[in-house]
């Protein structure tokens, strides 16, 4: 089944909304650029030529349903939805960019189909607030759609790795009118929902510390989690339960303390896993897929070994962010130290006491 569901997926998955050129984001790839690769020896741009070929002329059958769409203001958003941090940050994003232009949020329409989609589960968040299209033949419907520049927003501004994005921007005017950054609804009641996934978890009192520590391949966004072993223990030290989500393969703590729990991403679908970092009273990232949620959610993120200065991934006012030192000549990212991810620990966790101790 998982084979065939990858087949399908492969097939009419639509053509990336951002390509990347030499590790750096660029705009989804004209025709004519993928040509150019592919003489270049980009052999995987074979079969993407022929599916934007094959977009392209589809397309223009659906002129007419465009023209409808038009004319009524309704607005695709055209969004990655096989990453996990992909769909809250690319959402959000285009979410308050046409919310700041007055754009009727309730005519925005994305893509979302459960039957290729790895990010369906988090659509209930998404539903009360925009068209969520996630029938597959509906699905197939619309994707010819998402090529017709007038009636699509394409994520480029949302992406935080290149000079142009207008990210930070966005959320920054989004909050200082609204002084809120969430726009989904969370129920407090849903907080209860959690105690699916451990029912030992505190519900009142829990720090959420998800570390990019993939043993399998080397990628600069990667981190040193023992790094962050006295910062767990300050925090366990000050009452706070910790959980840390993780891959299988990452590598485990060891800390043995009752109120220390270790799980896997793979047990949690994705709408119970956001609860979980909207509910913590704080969350320890790096920069990864879970970073994005911070896009979404009210939950202050304190973001350690960032590697990217050109945008802040969290950019919330009571979000925080270290960075990776870095030498230049020699192209060497240094992990952030036990001691500088623990000072910005203990300042973001001052931070929120100060919150609480004044209301």
């Amino acid at each position: 089944m998982k084979f065939f569901k990858r087949i399908i997926f492969l097939i009419f998955k639509p053509l990336n909304p951002v390509d990347v050129e030499n590790g750096h984001s660029v705009n989804k790839f004209s025709l004519y650029k993928r040509f150019e690769l592919l003489l270049k020896g980009n052999i995987s741009q074979f079969l993407l030529i022929f599916k934007h070929i094959s977009i392209n002329l589809i397309s223009i059958i659906f002129i007419p349903v465009a023209i409808i769409l038009f004319f009524f203001k309704y607005k695709l958003i055209y969004i990655n939805f096989w990453q996990i941090g992909a769909p809250p940050q690319q959402i959000g994003t285009l979410y308050k960019y046409l919310k700041l232009s007055n754009f009727n949020t309730k005519r925005i329409i994305c893509l979302n189909p459960k039957l290729i989609s790895n990010t369906y589960e988090a659509n209930k968040f998404y539903k009360p607030k925009i068209i969520i299209i996630e029938n597959f033949f509906l699905y197939l419907f619309f994707l010819p759609l998402l090529n017709i520049k007038q009636i699509t927003l394409m994520p480029y501004i949302a992406d935080t790795s290149h000079e142009k994005t207008k990210y930070n921007l966005i959320h920054g005017v989004y909050e200082d009118i609204n002084n809120r950054n969430e726009i989904f609804l969370f129920k407090k009641k849903d907080k209860k929902l959690l105690k699916r996934i451990n029912k030992n978890i505190k519900l009142e009192k829990y720090i959420i510390l998800n570390i990019r520590d993939n043993q399998n391949y080397y990628s600069k966004r990667n981190a040193k989690v023992i790094n962050y072993k006295k910062t767990v223990k300050f925090l366990l030290k000050k009452k706070y339960q910790v959980i840390r989500l993780m891959d299988e393969k990452d590598l485990k703590l060891n800390i043995n303390n009752k109120h220390y729990l270790e799980i896997s991403n793979s047990e949690i679908n994705l709408y119970l896993q956001i609860l979980l970092y909207k509910f913590a009273k704080f969350c320890i990232v790096t920069q990864s897929g879970p970073a994005g949620y911070a896009s979404i959610i009210d939950t202050p993120f304190l973001l350690t070994n960032s590697v990217t200065k050109k945008s802040r991934l969290v950019s919330k006012k009571k979000d925080s962010i270290i960075f990776k030192r870095i030498n230049y000549r020699k192209k060497i990212f240094f992990d952030n130290t036990s001691n500088e991810i623990l000072n910005a620990t203990m300042k973001i966790e001052r931070s929120q006491n100060k919150i609480i101790n004044y209301y």
